[in-house]
């Protein structure tokens, strides 16, 4: 059923669709022609067509690949542990300046609202 409502999408929908997205293209790059392919991509799609390899061989190529884990109670409280020791080190070494040293923030709100004040006396 999704098949059939797929193929019964002309192409010019499609193209009004990137039109109206903003994906323009002149009109010399527009073609309705299929696009031939490349020798050397034919003969590369040929040799793999020819080899021995079983689509489930493919599939389940990396089955065994550790992608994730399950880490114990033990190890996710050494982690923890670990974060907090090197939190206590960062702090130890931070240099405790006045704040008075730094600019304050200032939004973009505050800088607009200046700028105006500074527009009003020129």
């Amino acid at each position: 059923m999704t098949d059939k409502a797929w193929r019964s999408v002309s192409v010019t929908t499609i193209s009004n669709c990137f039109k109206s997205c903003g994906f323009l293209m002149s009109q010399e790059e527009v073609s309705e022609e299929p696009l031939e392919l490349d020798m050397s991509l034919e003969a590369d799609w040929n040799k793999l067509k020819n080899t021995e390899v079983q689509f489930e061989d493919y599939v389940t190529c990396d089955e065994g690949l550790a992608t994730t884990g399950t880490l114990t109670d033990a190890e996710i409280i050494d982690i923890v542990n670990q974060d907090i020791n090197e939190d206590n080190i960062d702090e130890n070494d931070v240099d405790h300046t006045d704040p008075a040293d730094f600019e304050p923030y200032i939004s973009n709100k505050e800088a607009r609202a200046a700028i105006n004040t500074l527009r009003s006396f020129i």
